[in-house]
C-alpha cells in the first residue's frame, strides 16, 4: 500500500512539474509576442517619422529652389 501511495505522489509531483513548465513556456511566449508587438509599433513610428522627414526635405528643396 505504501508503494502505491508513493507512486501516486511521484506521479502527482511529475504532473505539477510538467504544468509549471508549460505555464512558464506560455508566459515566455506571451512576453515574446508582447515584445514583438512593441517593436513593430515602434518600427511603424520610425517609418512614419522618416516619411515625414522626407516630405519636409522635399518642401525645403522647393523653397530653396524658389529662392534661387
Amino acid at each position: 500500500m505504501n508503494r502505491k501511495k508513493h507512486l501516486y505522489e511521484v506521479k502527482s509531483i511529475s504532473r505539477k512539474e510538467n504544468k509549471i513548465e508549460r505555464d512558464e513556456e506560455k508566459a515566455a511566449e506571451q512576453e515574446n509576442d508582447s515584445i514583438d508587438k512593441q517593436l513593430n509599433y515602434e518600427g511603424s513610428l520610425v517609418k512614419g517619422n522618416i516619411q515625414e522627414i522626407e516630405q519636409l526635405d522635399v518642401i525645403l528643396d522647393g523653397i530653396h529652389d524658389d529662392d534661387n
